[in-house]
């Protein structure tokens, strides 16, 4: 409590003695503040990601094989018919996309297309259990329902359009070519030719919470041993992202605005410089006079912080939000409160950099500046 009181007495000393050198720091804090408050939101894009309904967000990717660890898919588990077509018919699901690799089918044979290097041009179908597909760069048709037995092939194929291969003793003509690595199919098809399915995308109608989310736990409960990566999945590299912006970018940035502002602390504290001599003289250790000058710079930052993000919160619809490079950018109150801290732990550090000096008057020295 009596610290308290110091801090406080000494704040109304400089307000009293040096009120534009004062005013001066708040305005310059305050800046500080709202500039890193704009900045965190824009160039940590774990606000967008959070807040987006691109379909990045609403994509699960569920692998049932184990290639993505050892390199090599397995043919099993099987998923059955009836159960793609469940998920495909429940409400949460938007589309389903099926893969499969037929290379690693011993019993398949297949006379494929090749590439422009000679390999084969693709080694895995897709489909589809509605049959709408919009390919990226696609040239012809992906109208399966007029060609059931067509296939979209990648554009590095050597093949063309209207020309015809076989996989598993199946007949198919190339109806279209696009800019992937996968060959498309009719569902139809894919069910022909798959003996079992090993990817499976599924793209849900509108984005679930990232912790406790229905259509993860719906799969997992489904097949127990699918690895499935998820949206929420996104959010520990959202937050490591958000880690190293603040440490290799913004947080340095406003380190090195605080500092130049709080230069003028320091004059305010050499200002007061003799009252720091008397009590380091009357017997006050160097820890209490650090821990004194070091308060009073943490109720400064703490007041120039919390009037820059009530200025930036405030002021967002009708200011900032025009400003933003990323669209529908959305604050919450724990996005300003971790704001806060950040800037607040940052302006500490900074500032016992500055007040060290203080703590380190001997009672010998402290009687020779008296004098």
């Amino acid at each position: 409590m009596k610290l308290l009181q110091l801090i406080s007495s000494r704040l109304k000393q400089y307000w009293i003695h040096n009120r534009l050198i004062l005013i001066l720091f708040l305005i310059g804090g305050i800046l500080s503040s709202i500039a890193f408050s704009f900045f965190y939101g824009n160039l940590v894009s774990y606000l967008d990601y959070r807040t987006s309904t691109d379909t990045t967000y609403r994509t699960y990717s569920v692998y049932l094989t184990d290639y993505w660890e050892t390199g090599m898919a397995k043919p099993e588990p099987a998923i059955f018919v009836d159960q793609v077509e469940a998920l495909y018919a429940n409400d949460m699901v938007e589309g389903i996309t099926v893969g499969y690799f037929f290379v690693y089918e011993e019993s398949v044979e297949y006379d494929i297309p090749r590439g422009n290097f000679g390999m084969d041009a693709f080694s895995r179908i897709e489909a589809r259990p509605d049959d709408q597909w919009e390919p990226m760069g696609l040239v012809g048709s992906a109208d399966f329902e007029e060609y059931p037995d067509g296939a979209i092939v990648p554009e590095e194929s050597v093949a063309q359009i209207g020309d015809t291969f076989t996989i598993g003793g199946k007949t198919l003509t190339i109806i279209g070519k696009y800019g992937f690595y996968e060959c498309i199919v009719s569902y139809e098809t894919f069910l022909e030719l798959a003996k079992s399915i090993d990817t499976m995308t599924l793209l849900t109608k509108e984005r679930h919470p990232i912790y406790n989310d229905p259509m993860e736990k719906l799969l997992t409960e489904m097949y127990p041993d699918i690895f499935v990566i998820s949206p929420g999945h996104w959010a520990e590299y959202y937050e490591k992202q958000v880690v190293e912006t603040v440490a290799f970018g913004i947080g340095p940035a406003y380190a090195v605005s605080i500092t130049s502002f709080l230069f003028l602390l320091r004059y305010l504290m050499d200002a007061m410089l003799n009252t720091t001599i008397v009590s380091r003289m009357v017997g006050a250790t160097k820890g209490k006079i650090f821990a004194l000058c070091l308060g009073e710079a943490a109720v400064l930052c703490a007041v120039t912080d919390a009037v820059g993000i009530w200025i930036h919160w405030t002021w967002y619809d009708e200011v900032f939000k025009n400003l933003n490079s990323v669209e529908d950018l959305v604050y919450f109150p724990e996005d300003y409160l971790y704001i806060f801290l950040i800037m607040l732990g940052l302006g500490m550090t900074v500032a016992a950099l500055f007040v060290r000096k203080y703590a380190k008057l001997s009672p010998v020295a402290s009687r020779r500046l008296a004098e």
